[in-house]
């Protein structure tokens, strides 16, 4: 079990929900904050209590000024259920195959999908010539991870807290839109 902000492991999760599996950090490149997407897609239907918890036990404290959620947003991560997640989100941004072929130059690249699961996340040991799937990829994760950050403003807002929320950003980091945020968090 550990804590880092409001993404988190817990045993007493594991134990309820036997059938979710977080990827191992090896999956996620050896880096726990990576695989906020992959929570949230697993863990959706579930009360972040954390987050929840400190709201509810701290939102009144005349000593809290603000909630900074979570910590420095970053990484990807390539499980099973977020590589179906991304294909669903490309089934519904391109609708047909033939139509993603077109707009991503796959001829170009001698790279023509012919069903939606050959399409994966691109990565070191995978795709990653396709441009238009690395450009949608890196917004499908910023997509997530905004997703991710309002799932844990809603739970500082269910505690009953409106006290302002943000988070930090990491300084130049490139990998997710951080302009996305603007409409999640309070400050920035």
């Amino acid at each position: 079990t550990y804590i880092d902000g409001t993404v988190f492991k817990a045993t007493e999760l594991d134990e309820s929900l036997p059938t979710i599996l977080l990827p191992s950090f090896e999956e996620v490149k050896n880096d726990k904050r990576k695989y906020a997407a992959s929570f949230k897609v697993q863990y959706g239907n579930c009360d972040p209590f954390t987050a929840k918890r400190l709201a509810e036990r701290y939102g009144n404290n005349p000593n809290v000024i603000l909630w900074h959620i979570s910590n420095e947003y970053s990484g990807e991560c390539y499980c099973p259920l977020c590589q179906d997640r991304f294909r669903d989100y490309l089934k519904e941004k391109y609708g047909t195959l033939d139509n993603l072929n077109h707009k991503w130059w796959t001829a170009f690249w001698s790279h023509t999908y012919t069903s939606w699961e050959q399409i994966e996340p691109p990565h070191s040991r995978g795709e990653g010539g396709v441009h238009g799937l690395t450009l949608d990829w890196k917004r499908f994760v910023t997509d997530c991870t905004v997703e991710f950050c309002a799932w844990e403003k809603a739970a500082v807002r269910a505690a009953g807290s409106q006290l302002p929320v943000t988070t930090n950003f990491l300084d130049f980091y490139v990998d997710l839109n951080c302009h996305k945020f603007k409409d999640v968090v309070d400050i920035i």
